[in-house]
């Protein structure tokens, strides 16, 4: 069986389908190309996903709605559909998902399988015409790409939920998992001396500081102005504790955050936003608390926490049904009240002032993402029904 793994950019493939590659390269007995568009010219991540035995093909995307280079994107991904004859099209993200099952049907692929990992911006609770009327042709879109898959893969029972109450999905499609993190990759870990040096330097960081951490993309729907207001409350009383906000600046999205803001909030002894880092894994290490105030249409379990959580820390989130899922209050962190600075403020200080209950949170933490959120065992489950179906 030849089968395409269709992702946004290389680095989505990176970071969030190792096992999801090995685990088609298994059962298509090699036979697996991963298409997508480059994150960078320096071919760093294509590298790394062809080393792990699937061959990349480029094919440019823009992120936000472009009808001329979506018709573009849509022909490209025919042309590669049609001149490799796959017997099944699997695809990460909106734009795949959608355009992916055109080109997927016009090709006469066989099977073709969307996952859907949260529904994104366009489905925040937004009342304005735009709003409704991009949620609307995201619905149809949705639809007909559902209509012609053969599966549709889910991480979130609200946004099966949402679809299948609107009609847009067949309940009888939809394989439900948790979302998964790479356990192996994230884990706890300790920097060696010189290095932990050098980054505490760059950062400006003491070893009495209490450093608080929020990944995430700099879109306001992912509580960014939330995180820094929470720390301006914090700055007197608190000067020990240091926010860093991590995540490369939005130029197209309607709802990114200025850069200007970002940069002049920076100025703050306190806050750092940092942009995007290919060391995050070293920033959660150094780092005591991990945040996500979200109030985006996240895929049930956001990897801002879960990632953190694999690594033994406590977290914070927003108390909404798409972020709320990896924390127990209480247990491994603290659940907030949305566009609530002040109680997330609270919160923050509660955990980084007690240093024997965010060390308990953050081993329980670490107990729940390794015998909950293992990509080696969410990933199984969701190709085991799928492939259980092809083989009736």
């Amino acid at each position: 069986m030849k089968i395409a793994l269709v992702v946004p950019i290389d680095i989505s493939g990176f970071l969030f389908c190792k096992e999801l590659i090995r685990d088609l390269l298994d059962r298509s007995d090699g036979e697996l190309i991963v298409i997508g568009d480059n994150f960078s010219d320096s071919k760093e991540y294509v590298q790394i996903i062809e080393s792990w035995g699937a061959p990349f093909q480029r094919v440019a995307m823009t992120q936000h709605i472009n009808p001329w280079r979506d018709i573009f994107y849509t022909y490209k991904l025919y042309q590669i559909f049609s001149k490799n004859n796959f017997d099944m099209v699997v695809t990460i993200c909106t734009k795949p998902n959608i355009y992916g099952a055109i080109a997927a049907r016009l090709a006469g692929v066989k099977r073709f399988v969307p996952a859907v990992f949260g529904r994104g911006t366009a489905y925040l609770d937004d009342p304005s015409f735009s709003r409704t009327i991009l949620k609307k042709i995201l619905d149809n879109l949705y639809r007909l790409s559902f209509s012609l898959s053969t599966r549709v893969w889910f991480t979130n029972p609200n946004d099966v939920k949402y679809f299948v109450d609107e009609g847009v999905v067949d309940s009888k499609k939809v394989i439900l998992t948790r979302n998964y993190i790479d356990v192996e990759k994230y884990a706890p870990r300790t920097l060696a001396p010189n290095k932990k040096q050098t980054l505490m330097a760059e950062l400006s960081l003491s070893d009495s500081d209490k450093v608080v951490i929020c990944v995430g993309r700099m879109i306001w729907s992912k509580g960014i102005k939330e995180f820094v207001e929470a720390a301006n409350i914090l700055a007197s009383d608190h000067s020990e504790i240091k926010f860093l906000l991590v995540g490369a600046e939005e130029l197209t999205s309607p709802d990114a955050v200025p850069g200007e803001y970002l940069r002049s909030h920076s100025m703050s002894e306190n806050f750092q936003w940092l942009g995007f880092r290919d060391d995050v894994l070293d920033l959660y290490a150094i780092s005591d608390l991990a945040v996500l105030a979200s109030y985006y249409r996240e895929g049930g379990y956001p990897r801002a926490l879960t990632e953190p959580m694999a690594m033994g820390k406590a977290v914070i989130a927003a108390d909404t049904p798409d972020c709320r899922s990896p924390v127990e209050d209480g247990k491994n962190g603290y659940l907030v009240q949305a566009k609530n600075s002040g109680e997330l403020a609270e919160k923050i200080s509660t955990l980084l002032l007690d240093d024997i209950l965010i060390k308990k949170f953050g081993d329980y933490s670490l107990d729940k993402a390794r015998s909950e959120y293992d990509e080696r065992l969410v990933v199984k489950e969701f190709t085991a029904e799928l492939f259980s179906q092809i083989a009736d």
